[in-house]
């Protein structure tokens, strides 16, 4: 839940690149959670590439990453082909049952 938060916040822009994020410890300490629950959701971030962090400088909102952004406008084209490919089944699998009824009640 952490984890998407920021994820979500770097999303929608709400950090952008270059934001600085709490450091573990003080971002343990707001959220009353375990230094080491926001060492993962960090780790995880980064190898995400949401986030870097530096030794000695902290963790900061990575810049754009374009392949993201390429890879999730793939998937919505993707997943609206297919959208497409089964509305146009239904259609045509409509159009067949709407002729074997006309058939079976002698309308043609």
């Amino acid at each position: 839940q952490i984890k998407d938060q920021i994820k979500d916040a770097i999303l929608k822009e709400e950090l952008t690149e270059g934001d600085a994020l709490p450091s573990i410890r003080a971002f343990a300490n707001d959220l009353k959670v375990s230094v080491l629950t926001i060492r993962r959701v960090y780790d995880e971030l980064e190898q995400e590439g949401y986030i870097i962090t530096r030794q000695g400088k902290g963790s900061h909102v990575a810049p754009k990453n374009t392949e993201i952004a390429k890879e999730l406008i793939v998937s919505v084209h993707t997943a609206k082909a297919h959208v497409c490919s089964i509305l146009q089944k239904m259609c045509v699998n409509d159009r067949v049952q709407a002729a074997v009824k006309a058939v079976k009640e002698g309308m043609v």
